[in-house]
């Protein structure tokens, strides 16, 4: 059987995923969202949790692994938007947005457009000037306090499920096509032991990060807040982002973050 490429995303919802995998029998490699994408589509990895708007545009290539995902319940706590202003007060703003993940930044711009009916006007780096930002993964954790000059603080997560009931799905185990059966039904069944012993061993998770500025019982809360494993309610989260993502209107800041895909 070959060496399996797996990606490694680095950020803490993500680790009972890899909590005792065989790290001699799998090859980690670790990428943020964004670089995993390019890598999966370059075939320079085998499988991995790919962000959902990817797992869209990649159907030919990429197939579910199982059905293993990574997707908040309610409030998502590291998926945050800081705004100078109220968010009904944001029209015609310009937001920064990280370059680590596409899914997070359409969820915004879904938000923007159907719940908050408003246009942004841009969307831009974090380094450039901008009336909100937004930050995903360990650095959201990091930061996630309200800042002096962005006092609103909006949970992207929480902000969808208030609105459409739904869980929302950041991520999706995937693995190209090309890899056999075989090896497929290997990788499933040690991510699903390794989720199982991470699960029963979050307070050892919680007391290696201890990284993030976080007491052990604030790092167990937050992975209670996720799901590992799809259902029903994922099924049709998933489908009805879809349909709004894709009824979005052709503005600028879909078009810059169709060239932000692009460009991977």
């Amino acid at each position: 059987m070959m060496n399996i490429r797996i990606g490694h995303m680095p950020y803490l919802n993500a680790e009972p995923f890899y909590f005792s995998i065989d790290r001699e029998r799998f090859e980690f490699i670790t990428l943020t969202p964004n670089i995993m994408v390019q890598a999966l589509n370059e075939g320079k990895l085998d499988a991995g949790p790919l962000p959902l708007v990817a797992c869209f545009q990649m159907e030919n290539i990429i197939a579910p692994l199982g059905d293993f995902c990574i997707s908040t319940v309610e409030a998502a706590r590291s998926i945050l938007l800081f705004a100078q202003r109220p968010i009904e007060e944001m029209a015609g703003c310009t937001f920064g947005i990280t370059n680590e993940t596409t899914t997070s930044v359409q969820l915004l711009n879904v938000l923007l457009h159907h719940r908050y009916h408003m246009r942004p006007k841009d969307f831009v780096g974090l380094e450039d000037k901008h009336d909100a930002f937004l930050l995903i993964g360990d650095n959201a954790l990091r930061q996630r306090n309200p800042k002096l000059s962005y006092p609103h603080c909006y949970d992207l997560g929480k902000e969808w499920h208030c609105w459409t009931g739904y869980p929302f799905v950041f991520a999706r185990w995937v693995v190209r096509k090309e890899l056999g059966k075989e090896t497929q039904d290997y990788l499933r069944d040690a991510l699903r032991s390794s989720l199982e012993q991470g699960w029963a061993n979050l307070d050892v998770i919680a007391h290696k990060r201890r990284d993030l500025d976080m007491s052990e019982e604030d790092v167990i809360q937050y992975l209670q807040g996720f799901r590992y494993i799809m259902g029903s309610e994922e099924y049709s989260a998933i489908q009805h982002f879809r349909e709004l993502l894709y009824s979005l209107p052709a503005e600028a800041p879909r078009a810059a973050q169709r060239r932000r895909i692009t460009n991977l």
